[in-house]
């Protein structure tokens, strides 16, 4: 959890997360030991609660070379965290698939926070902090399995006016900011995404598809009315995603390629109100709106439109050394599915792959409503021993499941320099929105994903800054998918690991840290007991970055990322199903091969500079510079099916990483 002011860096880490051996420092431990870890707020100056600071500088302190002046692009240089291996693909967290995430933006849940080229959707402008709970989180986060990114956005400033202007080669935006009254203030932030000009495809390998480079835009905006001890919130935001995948052999035009557009529009009115010297109370009222269209060479297509609702209240109390929260989350989504072609519905596995053939266009709506409530306890037994209790139910209306799922937590300081903590409970995953659609008549009788969780860990203020943290986590999961069809199978597997990470926070020369994960898992089909490696472990993940400030306003950074290899299945041969003429896939062993290992260096220079009108920052960014072929994952989708008088083939695809790119920039801060 994340705080930025300009003058001051205030940083909130959460006990969950292996940032907090990067954020947190001894000083602010001793200052407060009493306090369970994950409270700790750190700062460089004497600690502000300011709901409108963030500082210009955000990406100089979490964004590290190669991440684009965007803070939550730090995410993918933190232990146990990936993006599936590559730089384009959804974060998996700790063990969990792209699909067991939940993300929240200042209390509006929203199906990811990423943009096609895992950059954020929101501007570092407006961000004020971001939560990441990679396992075993607490009682407020429910339907999620994998980890929970929980971005708060910063208030208007009621005093100041600011204008920022940032262009580059890879994305350009501005942020104008303002009071209205003495009681009213507003900004708006507005990004381009302008690589896509400078780098129209990536174009190297044998596949039967060349990645073009994904075009993009987001805008946040967000008023506010104080009054007394109340403030009144109104937010909008919002982003644009197209990329497009074009035949190599341009006489396969016609039959293969794709494109996809992603749109999310989203509003939200927040109440937040202090109802006493200790009690607090914060309300969120939101609605988004969901677009998300694919559209094949062939005439194929997908599109889906969702509505969803969302409430998110949340009652707290200070009592002194004890703290306790409760809450209600209820979620109601509208959604619509048009399709036309086949539409794969594959298992985890993802080597047995079926679903509807629609010779002509089919159409299904279906709601989805869910509710949750939470209460916990924060309990300081001692000066030094901090005890969480907790408690999450929920009531999935549409599939009839209710679960009541136990969430504590442990936390003890040796001395204000070592401590240790752990946490443990239950979760529930549900199946995504567009997995239900298409399987229309079956979807009431589909089941969410049950996991147990647990993790133990240590940090230690070694001497000077530096800072070691230790972070073991265990995750189970068991899941029935595609109940009722012939593709019918239950899986059972865990997943678990180590994270290491040697920290220096931000000074005024050397500043850096290094990550290493240790992964293993597996997953197993019960019908067939079938064992086979879980996709989502990683056996290495490792990241170095170093930034040294010289004189004069100067600083030159470097960041180097080593990963396994993703596994995939390898596929033997393909047959057509002679009823409906949809090509049926024969594959290997799941998992059974592995692609070769991920290999990156970037390199980031600055220079900022003072001036009359103003601050400015100048930039480069070097990404890929010994411009390794990364192949993030390979897969065989159904779109590429060749289909000749001797049968059919489909053709490859390799997902790869970014190529070797040099993007110029510079920041004006009025």
């Amino acid at each position: 959890m994340t705080k930025f002011g300009m003058d001051r860096i205030a940083l909130r880490c959460g006990m969950g997360t292996i940032l907090c051996a990067y954020c947190c420092s001894s000083a602010a431990i001793a200052q407060d030991a009493a306090q369970q870890f994950d409270e700790i707020i750190v700062t460089a100056h004497k600690p502000v609660d300011d709901p409108t600071m963030i500082a210009s500088d955000a990406a100089s302190l979490l964004a590290t070379p190669g991440d684009i002046n965007d803070p939550l692009k730090a995410l993918l240089s933190l232990p146990g965290i990936t993006f599936g291996g590559g730089d384009l693909d959804d974060p998996i967290i700790r063990g969990g698939g792209p699909g067991d995430n939940l993300f929240l933006i200042d209390g509006v849940p929203v199906e990811n926070v990423f943009h096609e080229l895992s950059d954020s959707i929101i501007s570092p402008n407006v961000i004020r902090t971001f939560d990441l709970h990679a396992a075993a989180f607490p009682p407020e986060y429910g339907n999620a399995t994998g980890g929970v990114i929980d971005i708060g956005l910063r208030d208007p400033s009621a005093t100041d006016r600011r204008l920022n202007i940032d262009l580059s080669q890879l994305k350009s935006g501005l942020l104008f900011e303002t009071p209205i009254t003495d009681t009213i203030a507003v900004y708006g932030a507005y990004r381009h995404n302008l690589a896509h000009l400078f780098l129209k495809e990536f174009e190297r390998g044998n596949d039967a598809l060349v990645f073009q480079m994904p075009e993009s835009r987001d805008y946040t905006g967000r008023l506010i009315w104080r009054r007394g001890n109340t403030d009144v919130t109104m937010t909008a935001f919002g982003s644009w995603d197209k990329t497009e995948d074009v035949a190599r052999d341009e006489s396969l035009a016609n039959s293969l390629g794709v494109e996809q557009i992603r749109q999310l529009d989203a509003q939200s009115l927040r109440i937040r109100s202090r109802l006493s010297d200790r009690t607090n109370f914060n309300a969120t009222l939101s609605h988004s709106k969901i677009n998300q269209t694919r559209r094949d060479a062939n005439g194929d297509f997908l599109e889906r439109n969702a509505n969803v609702i969302a409430f998110r209240g949340k009652l707290s109390h200070d009592a002194g050394r004890h703290q306790f929260t409760a809450g209600v989350n209820h979620q109601y989504a509208d959604n619509d599915l048009s399709f036309r072609g086949f539409v794969p519905l594959c298992d985890r596995f993802e080597q047995n792959c079926g679903g509807p053939f629609a010779a002509i266009p089919t159409s299904v709506n279906e709601s989805y409503q869910s509710t949750e409530l939470y209460a916990g306890g924060r309990i300081a037994a001692t000066n030094r021993l901090t005890l969480d209790l907790g408690l999450h139910g929920a009531i999935d209306h549409f599939l009839d499941e209710t679960f009541i799922e136990p969430r504590i937590g442990l936390s003890y300081d040796i001395n204000d320099d070592l401590g240790f903590y752990a946490r443990a409970g239950r979760h529930h995953t549900a199946p995504a929105a567009r997995d239900l659609l298409i399987m229309n008549n079956l979807a009431g009788n589909q089941e969410s994903e049950r996991s147990t969780q647990a993790m133990i860990g240590q940090r230690w203020n070694i001497t000077k800054g530096w800072r070691l943290q230790t972070e073991a986590w265990f995750k189970d999961f068991s899941r029935t998918e595609l109940i009722g069809t012939p593709l019918q199978r239950t899986f059972e597997g865990e997943a678990y690991g180590i994270d290491i990470l040697l920290a220096k926070p931000i000074s005024e020369r050397l500043y850096g840290w290094a990550a290493l994960s240790l992964s293993d898992g597996a997953i197993t089909d019960t019908n067939t007991a079938l064992d086979v490696d879980n996709q989502f472990t990683p056996p290495i993940s490792a990241t170095m970055a170093l930034t040294y400030a010289f004189d004069s306003g100067w600083k030159v950074g470097a960041k180097y990322r080593i990963q396994s290899g993703d596994p995939f299945t390898p596929l033997l041969n393909v047959m057509l199903d002679q009823a409906t003429g949809a090509p049926l896939p024969s594959f290997g062993t799941p998992f059974s091969e592995r692609l070769d290992n991920y290999h990156r260096l970037d390199i980031r220079i600055e220079k900022t500079a003072q001036y009359g009108f103003g601050d400015v920052l100048y930039y480069v960014d070097i990404l890929n510079v010994t411009d390794r072929e990364n192949v993030a994952n390979r897969s065989f989708p159904i779109p590429n099916t060749l289909i000749d008088p001797n049968g059919a083939t489909i053709l490859p695809n390799d997902d790869e990483g970014i190529p070797f790119f040099i993007a110029f920039g510079v920041n004006f801060s009025f």
